[in-house]
């Protein structure tokens, strides 16, 4: 009886195991600098450019010269399947005269269909800003930065916060009345165990 009792309650310490979620920070500017492989994965974010993805110990991670210019796009994938609590901390590097226009970001939700792209001022990206909130905080696959209409300024990519959600599919209902069904068979036999 005892043993049966101890194998329920592993099983339930590593489901909840399983299931538990910590925050992950990925820090660009704390990789070796250099061109990347393109796709480059570090830390569950698999970053994949619209040219060779570069990084130093300053800016972060950019296109070519470490950072991304509106012409250059980023898209950023959570390896999880999605996330949650999304903030980017970006560092600019801007030109004379002047600094105006947006970048673009565009968001995916759970199974990689677009949310749209919003047009973000140049100055609201530095230092930070949550991409979770401008899409509703809704869970997101990924989301891709550039090809905005910024002049004289560049983004560079300095650090991703985020909370890793693992999407599985989703059951049919019969399977979840299989499964309610099961288990109320299974708890039915212990209880017929544990009184005998």
């Amino acid at each position: 009886m005892s043993l049966t009792r101890a194998k329920l309650f592993a099983c339930l310490a590593a489901v909840l195991t399983a299931a538990s979620v910590h925050a992950a920070t990925v820090d660009y500017t704390a990789v070796p600098a250099g061109n990347k492989t393109n796709p480059y994965d570090t830390g569950g974010i698999t970053a994949t450019g619209s040219g060779t993805i570069a990084t130093d110990n300053f800016l972060g991670l950019g296109i070519v010269d470490n950072t991304v210019s509106p012409s250059e796009t980023v898209n950023f994938a959570f390896d999880a399947g999605a996330a949650s609590g999304i903030t980017l901390e970006a560092d600019l590097a801007i030109f004379p005269p002047s600094t105006t226009g947006n970048f673009g970001l565009q968001g995916f939700g759970v199974g990689g269909s677009s949310l749209g792209t919003l047009q973000v001022p140049v100055l609201a990206t530095f230092p930070n800003f949550n991409i979770s909130s401008l899409f509703g905080n809704v869970l997101l696959s990924s989301f891709t930065i550039g090809g905005g209409s910024a002049q004289n300024a560049s983004i560079a990519v300095t650090r991703i916060n985020y909370t890793p959600v693992t999407v599985g599919v989703t059951p049919e209902p019969s399977s979840l009345l299989l499964l309610g069904t099961g288990a109320l068979a299974l708890t039915g036999s212990l209880r017929r165990r544990l009184s005998a």
